[in-house]
């Protein structure tokens, strides 16, 4: 594990920052548009229909299309708030 924390530090990326993911519920819109394909009108659909219990919610409520999602479900999670 050291070995790949020092790898991941001399190629200057951070061990957090490698396995970091966005959170749908929370990101701005900002955000949501450095996702993969994302584009300014569905960054705002997925803001729109917040929150979310599952990413998978986005393709169930017909947030986004099939091939979107694909392209960014490895790159979200869904925090639930602490209301």
């Amino acid at each position: 594990m050291a070995a790949l924390a020092l790898l991941l530090a001399a190629g200057g990326v951070s061990l957090s920052a490698a396995t970091d993911k966005m959170d749908i519920n929370h990101a701005s819109l900002a955000e949501l548009e450095r996702l993969p394909g994302m584009t300014p009108v569905w960054a705002q659909r997925i803001i729109h229909f917040r929150p979310y219990k599952t990413k998978l919610e986005l393709l169930q409520q017909g947030v986004l299309p099939a091939k979107l999602y694909s392209e960014i479900r490895d790159s979200i999670v869904v925090h639930r708030s602490q209301h």
